[in-house]
């Protein structure tokens, strides 16, 4: 017995993988093919650069959300240094101009 819960059916052999300690040269022992171990190898680095990515996200939306307040009922962002400072994008219609010329 392996010391498993289930029955040993293909649905019991799941494993969770941390893919910062994911290593393909460890995988060698394994017997992987080449091809599998090229597309774990690009799988691992597409997921560090998402990875990546979301921290840089999070980042930016703290950064965001430390400077502005966004209030739903009004669907606008409203500075928090400058309360009465809307932010965000302004619709102006130029009714007339003058001057010279």
């Amino acid at each position: 017995d392996d010391g498993g819960a289930g029955d040993g059916g293909a649905g019991d052999r799941a494993v969770a993988v941390d893919a910062d300690a994911l290593s393909v040269a460890a995988l060698r022992a394994d017997r992987m093919s080449r091809p599998a171990m090229k597309r774990l190898e690009y799988l691992r680095r597409k997921l560090l650069l998402c990875d990546k990515e979301v921290r840089d996200l999070r980042a930016q939306h703290r950064r965001a959300t430390a400077a502005e307040r966004y209030r739903e009922d009004l669907g606008v962002s409203y500075s928090r240094e400058h309360p009465d400072l809307a932010l965000g994008l302004v619709n102006l219609r130029v009714e007339g101009a003058g001057g010279p010329g």
